[in-house]
């Protein structure tokens, strides 16, 4: 915490107490005080990015120490701010939205945390790495501790210089910012399309392949222990969106033949999720489908479901070209080796992982390789 605290002080140098303060508020509280209801989150969000575009940009902080401002900036504790400058890239004022309520809703500081950051603030202060005294913090604090540690407002000073306009969210949101842009860019492209057809032809078809498509698919494809299940986890929870898992969809055994290895993507049963997935998006009815129980090697009972405006498929094989060109988007998660080996024997222990690096690593490899898929993909790092 003491590293990012002296960041924004070399950063923002005409940070004053209560700024430090606020910083040190965000990053055990997050910013959940601000959120009576969504909605209203939601408008108020709006209303700034409007008075941040009408000032010409001078009010995300474009100008003196900020002049090359970040997309966003850790805070610590795993919570970032996220500038309303990524707005101007294309991600949706409902997405960023989300984003913000949703860390707000799992972020549960407390007060004894707190307080050990402000004493961290106070020997800062005391060796002089401020730009403001400890006598001057000390004043400061004892009537806030007074208030009862209430939410704070960046000074007039720094609001001045800086003109901050962002929101707390999640750490792990930032790590995927480009794929929800890419998403957002996707559904706003499509929503024109849609009122463009509509108003051509007063109605709105659903076939995956009109003009007027209401059905969006996304793959997530990559090198195993990339973190491809936790994108999809953090993108579920944002967009509220269909998510198919291609682990689901082990060979089963008499699947499993030298024959069948050898092929590039062999590995995972390509026609079964075709079949019961893909040959079925956009109906009407929904779809069902049986995954496969790796403890019983067997198929389990049949899941409904129903499509979502946005349906993710997860997992290494996910773009295997058996499916042909069905994906809005591709993504492609990959790791550093060293990185990746460190995953999965955290995950599954050291006998596994001699596995992955006999059989299942070299498989992917040959799979990607084959058939183009980081090529065809827009690149995620795995790694903070």
């Amino acid at each position: 915490m003491k590293e990012i605290l002296l960041r924004h002080l070399a950063r923002y140098p005409r940070m004053q107490v209560q700024d430090a303060v606020k910083l040190l508020y965000q990053s055990e509280f997050g910013g959940g005080h601000m959120i009576a209801d969504p909605a209203e989150s939601l408008r108020r969000l709006r209303g700034e990015w409007v008075s941040v575009r009408e000032s010409g940009g001078e009010s995300r902080g474009l100008q003196e120490e900020a002049l090359q401002e970040p997309s966003f900036e850790k805070i610590g504790d795993g919570l970032c701010r996220m500038n309303l400058s990524v707005l101007d890239e294309g991600l949706s004022p409902e997405t960023l939205n989300r984003m913000f309520v949703v860390t707000a809703g799992r972020t549960a500081g407390t007060v004894r945390g707190f307080e050990e950051k402000l004493d961290m603030l106070r020997r800062c202060c005391g060796r002089g790495e401020t730009p403001f005294s400890l006598e001057e913090l000390d004043r400061y604090l004892s009537e806030y501790r007074d208030r009862g540690y209430p939410a704070v407002s960046h000074s007039e000073i720094y609001r001045q210089n800086y003109h901050p306009a962002y929101r707390v969210v999640d750490e792990n949101d930032t790590r995927y910012l480009q794929a929800f842009i890419e998403i957002d860019r996707l559904m706003a492209s499509a929503k024109k399309c849609e009122e463009a057809y509509e108003d051509e032809t007063g109605v709105v078809k659903n076939p995956h392949e009109t003009a007027g498509r209401k059905t969006y698919l996304a793959a997530i494809d990559g090198m195993c222990g990339s973190g491809k299940s936790t994108m999809a986890r953090i993108l579920q929870e944002i967009y509220d969106c269909r998510l198919f898992h291609m682990d689901d969809y082990f060979l089963r055994p008499e699947q499993r033949t030298e024959e069948r290895y050898a092929q590039p993507g062999g590995n995972v049963d390509y026609e079964r999720f075709k079949e019961e997935i893909l040959d079925h998006i956009g109906d009407k009815d929904g779809l069902r489908y049986r995954p496969f129980d790796c403890r019983t090697f067997s198929l389990q009972w049949d899941i409904e479901a129903r499509w979502h405006s946005l349906n993710i498929v997860e997992g290494s094989y996910s773009q295997h070209p058996y499916f042909g060109d069905v994906y809005d988007l591709r993504f492609f998660c990959r790791v550093s080796p060293e990185e990746q080996r460190r995953r999965i024997r955290l995950r599954s222990g050291e006998e596994m992982l001699k596995k992955f690096e006999k059989i299942w690593i070299p498989m992917e490899d040959t799979y990607f390789k084959a058939c183009g898929i980081q090529e065809k993909s827009i690149q995620v790092s795995g790694e903070s």
